[in-house]
């Protein structure tokens, strides 16, 4: 394979991606308001009072619906992208269904990738403690040159990409398969493995990663000098854009995990490609 056409096929594998997390507008709606209903049932579970049986039991309903409206809405939307490219064309309705018939399994992952991320947020206690420890081991000629700032800007960037980008890429798969499939989704483990081995899957996820999580972040924390009421102004604009730009982070992922699922798939007499190289 000559090297213009390697680079046609990683453009065209990178526009398949971007192209159709950008053309339905009814999926982009559905997933803007979807999310803001849902994140408004969190906090009325949060805000709600338990001095009351009915109170408990109506809070423990909220949160049950709200549960089963995310794993839909995200679930739909792994199906939408999953059929599109199967088919060229989609309908969201059958794809949010099929996410529903599979929501326990969807919920299973759910709570294990609950608890991982549980985990993983641990070494956020060893942000001092441990650059600290790697610093002092460090060879003297070495520490003057390292400060315990840059190792501690070293280990969060550790952490970060563990959180973001690596467990990410582990469970994103699962949870493609079993959107589209139920528990059979968690024993096809040879298109997960397949999946896993995509450098387009870790090149997006990145690239999801800044957009979705850094750039957010930083628009948030932002806060110009200026009056009161156009600090409100200020913050309602930064909170809406890094709204959009999560949200457009999390589409191009699903359309990603579409395309590495397909590719994935294949039999090997459907990739020629990788046969030449």
């Amino acid at each position: 394979m000559t090297d213009t056409t390697m680079k046609t096929t990683r453009w065209n594998a990178w526009r398949e991606v971007f192209v159709p997390s950008f053309a339905n507008r009814r999926l982009w709606l559905v997933q803007f308001f979807g999310t803001i209903i849902i994140a408004l049932g969190i906090a009325g579970f949060l805000r709600m009072d338990d001095a009351y049986a009915w109170q408990v039991g109506f809070g423990f309903l909220l949160i049950a619906v709200v549960a089963v409206a995310w794993l839909m809405l995200d679930g739909g939307t792994l199906n939408y992208y999953l059929d599109q490219q199967r088919n060229q064309t989609s309908l969201l309705k059958p794809a949010m269904v099929r996410a529903l018939k599979h929501g326990l399994p969807l919920a299973v992952l759910a709570g294990v990738a609950g608890l991982l991320v549980m985990a993983v947020g641990k070494l956020d206690d060893y942000h001092y403690s441990f650059p600290g420890y790697l610093r002092s081991e460090f060879p003297a000629w070495l520490r003057r040159h390292v400060s315990e700032a840059r190792v501690q800007n070293l280990y969060d960037l550790f952490v970060f990409f563990l959180r973001w980008i690596v467990l990410s890429a582990l469970l994103l798969p699962f949870a493609s398969l079993v959107a589209d499939r139920g528990f059979r989704g968690f024993i096809a483990l040879r298109t997960w493995a397949r999946m896993l081995k995509n450098r387009l899957v870790w090149g997006i996820l990145v690239l999801g990663s800044i957009l979705g999580v850094v750039c957010p972040s930083a628009l948030i924390i932002w806060t110009p000098k200026s009056t009161l009421t156009m600090e409100t102004i200020s913050l309602v604009l930064r909170l809406l854009v890094a709204y959009l730009l999560a949200l457009t982070a999390w589409l191009m992922v699903c359309s990603m995990l579409s395309q590495a699922r397909l590719k994935a798939e294949a039999p090997p007499a459907e990739e020629p490609a990788a046969k030449k190289k």
